[in-house]
């Protein structure tokens, strides 16, 4: 069973600045690389990957287990829905911070997200 957001009564966290500014870098089979050290951003990331499993819980509830979300779709509203689903994935993605963007050297928790 998937958890319908309409149940979460919990507020979402708060982001920390000082908490978000720790440093992190990537350790290799040589130790740390200081080269890409960077912000941790652990609570941004979180939060941003929180969204994403909201997005991802209403397509699992709608195309994959459409008796418990109470009715199943016809074609057509299937289709119209899972464009709008599209529509939300496209702009959590357009929205996200230009430094949760993937690139070499990146936060780990980061190129998971994408």
């Amino acid at each position: 069973m998937f958890m319908k957001v309409t149940n979460v009564t919990v507020d979402k966290f708060d982001v920390f600045p000082d908490e978000e500014a720790i440093n992190w870098s990537p350790y290799t089979d040589s130790g740390f690389m200081t080269t890409h050290a960077q912000p941790s951003r652990t609570r941004a990331v979180a939060l941003q990957i929180s969204t994403l499993c909201e997005i991802s819980g209403v397509i699992m509830r709608t195309f994959y287990l459409p008796e418990q979300s109470g009715s199943s779709l016809g074609k057509q509203a299937e289709l119209k829905h899972l464009g709008d689903l599209q529509k939300k994935l496209e702009k959590w993605k357009m929205d996200l911070p230009q430094e949760m963007a993937p690139k070499e050297g990146g936060l780990s928790s980061i190129l998971v997200m994408q």
